[in-house]
């Protein structure tokens, strides 16, 4: 039995200057073919990950056009989807003082000077800013209002639970990359190498083409694969903050360009052109056809335990993960959970980064490894910080053959705003 990973990885740098951003370039994609051995026993230990706040799954959420999605069946993690509400209805606050810290560092500019500062304007920027933060917050309030009538949650409801302010900031970077005309860009790098994998490794399937997209971010890749004809996608995500973003767009949404954005509002370092600043963003640049919606089906909650019952058991023809596997607690259970759930001969294509967030980086050794040994970077809570080298070797311990013949390089920036100066590109 063969199973393949087509793989694209991706080596992370960032490279920030006056004027302009430097990209480096590293190898990329691998395919690795699956052959199981029978001595390998591979045991999933469903151990606590810690990378978002609970972990419960929850049944599926399966879209219809233009309707609105409703969880099916019962029991969802309620606190976690009233944690993301009370993020998205406190947005704007939250970022209300965020400016006003900028403004409070702007009155300790001496006198003296106040003078040269006011001859570039840049009081001004207060005043437009807080514009748009009114506006993001209108946008996020809708969002949260929607998930409350979604899963059936009082108004206030949410009062007095954590919130992550920083998990909503993410949601709008992921529109902007999946759903505008600036993740044009990106979406452009990074999909034609997934969608050609599937249709080369796909092509002699017989009947639906069942694909996994576990990590769907805002939900793009899996509608772009869902448009071809006979694909069937199953999504997941664990962030119920996107789950909710994604699930307004898809279904609040009755022309292109509907919602505006300001997602660089309170970014003001590291850009080029004062303008970038305040930038209004218009989602979506594509509103999903009906075969599209009627295809993919959203499972919510933890990949590794959500696709543990046996009716998923050797199901899929494909899984796709793009920028995922690196924010789980344990690599193995990863791999071993996409191994479970593909079919005989069923294929794993990987595309971005395989190499993990710092958990505990020395600050003093931090730029050294970020430019020079990136392939150490891991997740917050990795229990394994493998080198490049030992994730390979892992996979063909596991049953993954690797084919270094696929390997190739793709510049795949990622969430990135055209004019900042900072950028993070993978050679993926």
């Amino acid at each position: 039995m063969n199973y393949t990973l087509l793989q694209v990885t991706g080596v992370l740098c960032i490279a920030a200057a006056v004027f302009y951003s430097k990209i480096l370039t590293f190898d990329g994609p691998i395919t690795i073919r699956l052959v199981v051995p029978k001595t390998v026993n591979l045991v999933i230990e469903h151990s606590e990950h810690k990378y978002l706040p609970e972990h419960t799954p929850t049944g599926t959420m399966v879209k219809t056009p233009l309707s609105v999605m409703r969880p099916s069946p019962p029991p969802q993690p309620k606190k976690s989807v009233l944690e993301s509400i009370a993020s998205l209805s406190n947005y704007g606050d939250y970022q209300e003082k965020v400016l006003d810290r900028k403004k409070s560092r702007f009155n300790k500019v001496p006198s003296s000077q106040r003078a040269l500062v006011d001859s570039l304007g840049y009081e001004s920027h207060f005043s437009l800013a807080q514009e748009q933060i009114q506006v993001n917050a209108v946008l996020a309030r809708r969002i949260a209002q929607h998930g409350r009538e979604v899963y059936g949650f009082r108004h206030g409801e949410e009062q007095g639970l954590d919130q992550d302010f920083s998990i909503v900031g993410e949601a709008f970077g992921h529109m902007v990359r999946d759903w505008t005309d600036i993740g044009k860009t990106e979406r452009a790098k990074i999909f034609p190498p997934i969608l050609q994998g599937l249709s080369t490794h796909l092509r002699g399937t017989q009947g639906e083409k069942n694909v996994l997209v576990p990590g769907f971010g805002l939900g793009r890749l899996a509608h772009e694969i869902a448009e071809h004809e006979g694909y069937k996608v199953t999504a997941n995500d664990i962030d119920y903050t996107a789950i909710l973003t994604y699930n307004y767009l898809l279904n609040r949404t009755s022309t292109p360009y509907e919602h505006t954005v300001y997602p660089f509002s309170t970014s003001w370092a590291q850009q080029l052109h004062t303008s970038s600043r305040f930038q209004a963003v218009r989602a979506p640049d594509y509103i999903p056809s009906s075969q599209s919606k009627a295809n993919v089906k959203l499972v919510e909650g933890d990949f590794v335990e959500a696709f543990s019952a046996s009716d998923y058991t050797e199901k899929f023809d494909a899984v796709v993960t793009l920028f995922f596997i690196d924010v789980g607690e344990n690599i193995i259970d990863f791999l071993a959970r996409i191994k479970s759930v593909l079919k005989p001969g069923g294929v794993w294509i990987n595309l971005g980064r395989e190499l993990f967030p710092f958990s505990e980086a020395d600050p003093s050794s931090y730029n050294m490894l970020l430019c020079v040994f990136i392939a150490l970077k891991w997740g917050g809570h990795a229990q394994l910080q493998l080198s490049a080298d030992e994730v390979l070797e892992l996979a063909d311990k596991i049953g993954f053959d690797i084919d270094q013949h696929s390997r190739r390089s793709i510049d795949a920036l990622y969430a990135h705003q055209p004019d900042s100066l900072l950028k993070y590109t993978y050679g993926a």
